[in-house]
């Protein structure tokens, strides 16, 4: 793990966020953030990796921790909201192009590592007060469920190892893993061309917190397990993908059932990115410039998808 190269960002009421070093594959341009009224705005001098497009509106409470995941070949890998209080994630985001869309490697490579083909472990970035540890999901009764999946990081080992960290999981019902989750993963990855994006920007994760479900307020969380963990009573993805100057956006929403539903048509599973909203509380894309952001945000067609 020597070559570990990863960001810590604490979220202060100030603000205040470690630096980490920009991409080239962000194309929100300056001159978009600026026709924008909701984007995450850092003190000069601080990083502008929460400017990024996946990036949604971070939160500005002291209990949370930003971290953003590096590798020494691709640059920026994943980045996460960590909420310190109840171990969990809020949120994930990451975004694919061409130039990390590589493949040189693979999940069964790990077989001949010291890992042994088992190479979860706890996020070295995070507090060992705060984190997750390999023995809370230890006869839980749940998978650790990727957030960024392995398969969506394929380009180098270094970026693979750190989907591993248990900062990108959330427990997962082992026939949901498997299942619906599973399904929509790879639907996502078969957008992820050159022929139907530039970039294609992705924000995922699980409910934590209070839900708005049909305006009817009620828990996110589906139980805990006997080592506290939350368990989310919903998982959710959205994406928006940019070709050129089209912009289009989808978001989907899967209740966290103990069934298998991988033959389920993920048309049915599509909403707006703005009933996203709604539901979980989170403004995402928050740093699109405002008039792509309404527009993407606004409506789910599918005919805008490859199925």
């Amino acid at each position: 793990m020597k070559d570990l190269k990863v960001y810590l960002v604490i979220i202060a009421a100030s603000l205040t966020i470690a630096a980490c070093s920009s991409s080239d594959d962000d194309n929100t341009t300056t001159a978009t953030r600026e026709v924008n009224l909701n984007r995450n705005t850092v003190s000069s001098g601080m990083s502008t990796y929460i400017t990024r497009t996946e990036f949604p509106k971070v939160s500005t409470g002291t209990n949370s921790t930003v971290v953003c995941h590096e590798t020494s070949d691709y640059g920026l890998n994943y980045s996460l909201e960590w909420d310190n209080t109840l171990k969990a994630q809020r949120w994930v985001c990451f975004y694919w192009c061409d130039s990390n869309s590589k493949e040189n490697w693979k999940r069964s490579n790990w077989n001949s590592t010291e890992w042994k083909g088992d190479p979860f472990q706890v996020d070295p970035t995070l507090a060992e007060s705060v984190r997750t540890e390999l023995a809370h999901y230890k006869n839980s009764g749940y998978s650790r469920g990727h957030m960024v999946a392995s398969a969506d990081r394929l380009n180098s080992k270094e970026a693979n190892m750190q989907t591993f960290f248990l900062s990108n999981m959330h427990p997962q019902k082992s026939a949901f893993n498997s299942g619906i989750w599973n399904s929509m993963e790879e639907k996502l990855r078969s957008w992820n061309r050159y022929s139907f994006r530039d970039t294609l920007f992705v924000c995922k994760g699980g409910t934590i917190g209070n839900v708005t479900i049909n305006g009817q307020s009620e828990s996110g969380i589906l139980t805990y397990t006997s080592s506290k963990l939350v368990v989310p009573k919903y998982f959710y993805m959205a994406v928006v993908r940019q070709k050129g100057n089209l912009y289009k956006g989808a978001a989907f929403w899967f209740e966290h059932l103990d069934e298998n539903r991988s033959k389920d048509d993920l048309k049915n599973y599509m909403i707006s990115i703005d009933e996203l909203e709604k539901r979980t509380g989170i403004d995402f894309f928050c740093n699109l410039r405002d008039d792509i952001e309404n527009s993407v945000e606004s409506s789910a067609d599918p005919a805008d998808w490859i199925w």
